[in-house]
């Protein structure tokens, strides 16, 4: 039993599009704006704001506590209150991360990829390696 019962990799289906999303820690960004899944521990439903604030994403589907949320090839249903998008369907890819990689800004103008499974995002950048030829790195 995760923590974080939506992490993995996820198709997201809507108005005859798709992407592939991979949600960590419940944070995951979709072309090109960031989010965070909470899940309500009133009724147990995830639910996620858009960028702009005026749009709520919500599921219908409750992840009790000590579930692993769906199974790979399930999938999430999500309603939102924007005209047009009013239905999202999410399919579970994985609930891994061993194909998952991701560009993380480390300084302006530079990034480094790195494993969506690494868990602390703050060890990114030099280290300094006092035991072998290389020092920073």
């Amino acid at each position: 039993v995760r923590s974080y019962p939506l992490d993995g990799s996820w198709e997201v289906q809507w108005l005859g599009e798709s992407t592939v999303i991979f949600v960590q820690k419940h944070f995951f960004t979709c072309i090109g704006s960031d989010y965070v899944i909470n899940i309500s521990e009133e009724d147990f439903r995830p639910r996620f704001l858009w960028p702009s604030g005026a749009v709520e994403q919500t599921s219908n589907q409750q992840i009790w506590p000590g579930t692993n949320g769906p199974d790979v090839g399930e999938s999430l249903e999500w309603t939102t209150n924007a005209p047009g998008q009013e239905q999202i369907v999410w399919k579970r890819l994985s609930v891994n991360f061993n194909d998952c990689w991701r560009s993380v800004d480390i300084v302006a103008g530079s990034f480094v990829y790195q494993n969506c499974k690494q868990q602390d995002w703050s060890s990114l950048g030099p280290s300094y390696q006092a035991t072998t030829i290389w020092g920073n790195t």
